[in-house]
């Protein structure tokens, strides 16, 4: 049996102990790198929560504002609204020719079915009682009667079943864009599309308006910043989906709404 010189020996078992040394100083940094990605994990689930309380918070608040005024429009506004018109039925008997309160009374009546609409519209109990589709196609009927728009609604749904939570945030996100196109895009035509898969939801809006640069509009501060948009696109990614703003076909702006059932 050959004997290994001493050199030889002193020099292999240096060798073990640098490589054992080496070993476990990328134990180490495997090990801590492991746990510094554990509590980067943990930090970015405990933020996501922390937002997602926000923003049930928020929503909670929100929908309770709405149910306040849907009840005082309701009470107060429509029981006002009703005095009126029984004193103007009571005039219409004593003076039935008379134009003006005949008139009157047609004003009254429409208005009261307006605000009777309102109300429900800002009652999410009421609205999504019977689903989504039928809360945004009753939305789409509101602003129908107004007269200044035309607005059509397609729907392909019933394929699966969304939590009651998402539906209230999803129509609140309708609701607001649906405003935009009323109030900023002058548009004349409005289109909504609602639509389920057995991945997810596809809400789609899209209006033959003046159209609007997203990035500029983000980057602009005041009145007419883009805070807004931002904070439905911040809302959808709370509920793992995705909202973009694209430029219409011809004109105006199509805005889809996607999110993960």
């Amino acid at each position: 049996m050959a004997i290994i010189p001493k050199e030889i020996q002193l020099i292999l078992e240096i060798t073990v102990l640098i490589l054992s040394l080496v070993i476990f100083i990328v134990f180490l940094v495997i090990n801590n790198q492991r746990k510094v990605n554990s509590l980067i994990l943990e930090k970015i689930k405990r933020e996501k929560l922390y937002e997602q309380e926000i923003l049930n918070a928020e929503n909670e608040i929100q929908d309770a504002t709405m149910k306040h005024i849907s009840r005082e429009l309701h009470d107060n506004v429509g029981q006002m609204l009703t005095l009126v018109k029984i004193q103007l039925n009571n005039l219409s008997e004593e003076s039935p020719e008379n134009k003006k309160i005949n008139d009157s009374k047609e004003f009254v009546n429409n208005v009261l079915t307006d605000i009777r609409a309102l109300s429900k519209s800002l009652n999410s109990d009421n609205l999504l009682h019977e689903g989504l589709e039928k809360a945004i196609g009753f939305e789409v009927e509101r602003v129908k009667k107004l007269g200044n728009y035309a607005v059509k609604f397609s729907a392909n749904t019933g394929i699966v079943s969304v939590d009651r939570k998402k539906e209230v945030l999803i129509f609140r996100i309708f609701q607001e864009l649906l405003q935009n196109c009323l109030k900023h895009a002058k548009a004349k035509n409005i289109e909504v599309s609602l639509e389920e898969t057995i991945q997810c939801l596809n809400l789609e809006v899209v209006d033959d308006g003046i159209g609007f640069d997203f990035d500029t509009k983000i980057q602009k501060n005041g009145f007419q910043s883009g805070a807004g948009l931002s904070n439905l696109i911040h809302r959808a990614e709370l509920m793992n989906g995705n909202l973009i703003f694209e430029r219409g076909k011809v004109s105006g702006t199509r805005a889809h709404l996607t999110i993960p059932v």
